[in-house]
């Protein structure tokens, strides 16, 4: 029997890019209608942009960011635990988080405390974090997380788009990218720390 009642899924997107924000999205579990398990990365942009709406009306999310000058000053590493941080913390000031279940391998480093609603202080690491390998294909939840995270990153990517193609490559290092940079030189949206030819 699960005695887990609050459940926080979450995912991030932008690890490996060399711009822009790595971003988290927390949802907590509850029943929702049947609707397909879509990892974001399978969905074309119009079918993420279709289905955005849907989400945000059904589910309790919250996200974090680390933006690039973050990025750059503490490692892409503890940028995304900090980021993993503000998406739990965005949602538990409201809501009493009993479990946290992350896409992939890693668990994030969590270390600080924080009031919840009733101003009582509680210690992250008191809550149970476990970690799913591909759950972005196998939880409805995380699934539903990684596309609103990524949606939430192509925003803040579009508003500085050119000259650098980021609606197209997402702020990965592709060859049209690195060629771009050596024509216009860095943004303040690159991950200036990273070893990449200027």
């Amino acid at each position: 029997m699960n005695t887990h009642k609050n459940i926080l899924y979450i995912d991030e997107v932008g690890y490996g890019p060399i711009a822009g924000p790595v971003v988290c999205c927390g949802i907590l579990g509850k029943h929702i209608e049947n609707f397909p398990i879509q990892d974001s990365k399978m969905l074309s942009k119009k079918k993420r942009h279709e289905i955005l709406g849907y989400l945000f009306s059904k589910h309790i999310w919250s996200i974090g960011w680390a933006d690039p000058q973050e990025i750059d000053l503490k490692g892409i590493r503890k940028a995304t635990d900090n980021s993993f941080q503000r998406a739990i913390l965005n949602i538990s000031r409201k809501y009493k988080i009993d479990k946290i279940i992350i896409d992939g391998k890693y668990k994030p480093k969590l270390d600080c405390t924080y009031l919840d609603l009733y101003n009582n202080e509680r210690n992250l690491k008191d809550i149970k974090i476990e970690s799913l390998i591909k759950g972005d294909c196998n939880n409805i939840y995380i699934s539903h997380a990684s596309i609103i995270a990524k949606e939430m990153r192509d925003f803040c990517m579009k508003k500085v788009d050119q000259p650098f193609l980021w609606q197209k490559n997402s702020g990965y290092g592709t060859a049209e990218h690195l060629l771009l940079i050596k024509k216009f030189s860095t943004h303040k949206m690159h991950r200036r720390s990273y070893n990449f030819p200027r």
